[in-house]
């Protein structure tokens, strides 16, 4: 699967940052977080996916560099409470791992946050 790269917050995105009263997404901060942690892919889900898919509100999705890159629980734990900091609200990390790949796959690429390009 080819990922687009997304120029401007999708709607997804903005619906977040509107619903947790986010100015504007600290990109940089996510970028080198992104970095750090060998982010492949970062994406939010708009209110009728997680109405759907009986979702939280803050889920946010990562996908690894390496295809079927592992994390522990604490690491896991570990980057939700970062991610957690660098937007100012609590946050639920998801993972391939705790969703199916057909729910993963509904959500390409309207609702990317980022994605590295090819």
């Amino acid at each position: 699967m080819t990922l687009i790269y997304e120029t401007k917050l999708p709607d997804a995105v903005g619906e977040f940052c509107q619903r947790n009263d986010i100015g504007e997404m600290p990109k940089d901060a996510i970028a080198d977080f992104r970095r750090r942690h060998r982010i492949r892919l970062m994406a939010t889900f708009d209110a009728e996916h997680r109405d759907i898919f009986h979702l939280g509100d803050n889920d946010i999705y990562v996908d690894f560099k390496r295809e079927h890159e592992r994390r522990s629980e604490s690491d896991l734990n570990t980057m939700q409470a970062e991610l957690r900091d660098i937007l100012g609200v609590e946050i639920c990390l998801k993972t391939g791992e705790q969703m199916s790949n057909w729910l993963v796959v509904a959500f390409y690429p309207a609702q990317l946050m980022y994605a590295e390009r090819n």
